[in-house]
C-alpha cells in the first residue's frame, strides 16, 4: 500500500451514534484505494451510546491501538445525579432552569475549566502513543477529527515533533458550535478557546470541513484553503431490496434529540390535526425529557411515541419502513451551518424527508436541489399543519403508493461513503504533489 495514515479519533466502536461513523467508514474503504489505515483511539472512553455491531466495519487491514484518558465524566455524573454515559454528550442539560446549585456549578466547571472540551485528559497519553506509532509504522500522514476538538492538539504536537503531515478534520464548528451558546462560559474562557481554534486552523497542513458554510465561517478566522468533504451513507447499511411500509402513515426520527432540537412548532401543528386518518410520529433514540412532557401537554400520547436507542442497522431498517423521515436541526443562531450526518443516513434510506430548521441553510439546499423532501422553519406551525394534512390526504387516497421514495432506493453516488473516500484520496494525492 502506498500510504500509511494515522487516524486519531475519540469516537470508535463500540461507540454508537453519528460521531463514530465518518472515520469508521473512511477506514473501511481506504484499503480499496491502496491506503493502510492505522487508528489511535481511547482505551477507557465515556460514550453516550454503544453499538457493538459497528465493529463489523473495521477492515482487517486496519491496525487499531488505544491509549488511556483521564475522564471527568464519572465525577460529573455523580455530582449531577446522572450516569457517565448520560453526561458524555455536550448537549446534556444546556439550560439551568430548575437545576440544583451543584448541577449548575458542575456545568460551570465543565464550560470554563475543560477547554476546549472535557476530553482533553486524553491528550497527554495519546501524544506519547501516537509518536510511537508514527515511528514504528512509518506513518506519513496524521488525521485528527473533532469534536472533541482537543484531539487536534495531538496532531499539532506530532507535526512539530516528527515532521509528519497533519490534516485536521472538523466535523462541527468549534467555538461557535450551537451548544456553546447555552453553556455558562466566561469571556476569558471563550477567548482562550478561540485562540486554540485559530492556532489549529493556522498550523494544520490541510483542513477538512463538512459543509461550504462551515468553510466560510472558518475563513473569517484564517483565510486558508478548506476542503469540503460531506458526511455520507453506506449502501451496505441498508436493506438491498425495498421493504414494506408501515400500515399507518408514519413520520419517524432516529437519533438523540437535545433541548435545542425540540420541535415545538411541529407538536403544535400535530395538536391541531383533526383527521380521522390514523398516523404516528415516532422518535427512536434518547430524547430530552421536555419532549415527552410537551407531547403529553398537547394530548398526543397516542400519536407521538418514543423508543430507546437502536443499533445502526436495526434503526436503518426502521427508517426504510417509514413514509417520511423527520430531520430537526437546532433552533439556535448559526443553525444554517449545520449539515447533520443524519441527513445523509436518511438519504441512504431513500424515504422522503421533512426537515425542520433553517430553510436557507446547507441542509435545506441539498434537500431542495435533489428533491429529497420539504423544509420548514421551527416557527412555521401553520405550514407544517398544512403539509401534514396534505400527506394524510395523499395516504387516504393512495396508501403506500403515495410515498414511493425520493429515488427508489438508488441514492446519489456522490454521497456514498466509498465515493467520499475517493475524495479523501484525491486530497492525499494532491498533498503529495
Amino acid at each position: 500500500m502506498n500510504h500509511r495514515i494515522l487516524i486519531i479519533t475519540y469516537y470508535w466502536p463500540p461507540s454508537g451514534g453519528a460521531g463514530v461513523q465518518r472515520w469508521l467508514k473512511f477506514t473501511k474503504y481506504l484499503p480499496e484505494f491502496g491506503v493502510k489505515p492505522y487508528v489511535l483511539t481511547v482505551k477507557n472512553p465515556t460514550y453516550p451510546f454503544l453499538d457493538e455491531s459497528l465493529s463489523e466495519d473495521v477492515p482487517e487491514e486496519a491496525v487499531v491501538e488505544r491509549s488511556l484518558s483521564l475522564e471527568p465524566f464519572a465525577l460529573y455524573g455523580f455530582l449531577t445525579g446522572k450516569s457517565a454515559g448520560e453526561v458524555g454528550s455536550p448537549v446534556t442539560g444546556l439550560k439551568g432552569e430548575g437545576q440544583s446549585l451543584m448541577t449548575r456549578l458542575s456545568q460551570w466547571i465543565r464550560a470554563n475549566v475543560f477547554i476546549p472540551d472535557a476530553r482533553r485528559g486524553w491528550v497527554p497519553f495519546s501524544r506519547r502513543k501516537a509518536r510511537k506509532m508514527v515511528r514504528e509504522h512509518g506513518i506519513d500522514t496524521v488525521i485528527t477529527t473533532g469534536p472533541p476538538h482537543s484531539v487536534h492538539f495531538i496532531g499539532h504536537h506530532l507535526q512539530k515533533k516528527t515532521g509528519v503531515r497533519w490534516i485536521a478534520d472538523l466535523r462541527d464548528p468549534w467555538v461557535d458550535v450551537h451548544y456553546n451558546l447555552y453553556l455558562p462560559r466566561m469571556r476569558w474562557a471563550t477567548r482562550l478557546d478561540r485562540r486554540y481554534e485559530r492556532r489549529t486552523l493556522q498550523a494544520a497542513d490541510e483542513a477538512i470541513v463538512v459543509s461550504n458554510s462551515m468553510a466560510d465561517q472558518f475563513r473569517k478566522l484564517d483565510d486558508r484553503p478548506y476542503h469540503v468533504i460531506t458526511n455520507g451513507y453506506d449502501p451496505q447499511d441498508f436493506p438491498k431490496d425495498p421493504v414494506d411500509q408501515e400500515e399507518v402513515f408514519t413520520l419517524r426520527y432516529v437519533g438523540k434529540l437535545g433541548e435545542t432540537v425540540i420541535p415545538y412548532g411541529l407538536i403544535k401543528a400535530l395538536s391541531r390535526i383533526e383527521s380521522r386518518t390514523p398516523f404516528k410520529v415516532e422518535f427512536i433514540g434518547n430524547v430530552h425529557d421536555k419532549l415527552p412532557e410537551l407531547v403529553r401537554s398537547h394530548g398526543l400520547e397516542d400519536r407521538v411515541t418514543f423508543k430507546p436507542y437502536m443499533p445502526m442497522k436495526q434503526a436503518n431498517h426502521q427508517l426504510c419502513k417509514a413514509h417520511v423521515l423527520l430531520l430537526i436541526l437546532p433552533d439556535t443562531p448559526g443553525n444554517e451551518l449545520i449539515l447533520s450526518g443524519k441527513l445523509f443516513n436518511y438519504i441512504g434510506a431513500g424515504r422522503p424527508i421533512l426537515m425542520i430548521g433553517p430553510t436557507k441553510g446547507d441542509a435545506a439546499r441539498i434537500i431542495d436541489e435533489y428533491g429529497f423532501g420539504n423544509c420548514f422553519e421551527h416557527s412555521d406551525s401553520g405550514a407544517l399543519q398544512q403539509w401534514f394534512d396534505q400527506k394524510l390526504a395523499d395516504f387516504t387516497e393512495a396508501g403506500n403508493e403515495a410515498f414511493p421514495g425520493t429515488h427508489a432506493y438508488a441514492s446519489p453516488e456522490k454521497f456514498s461513503r466509498k465515493e467520499l473516500t475517493n475524495e479523501l484520496i484525491k486530497l492525499l494525492q494532491q498533498a503529495d504533489q
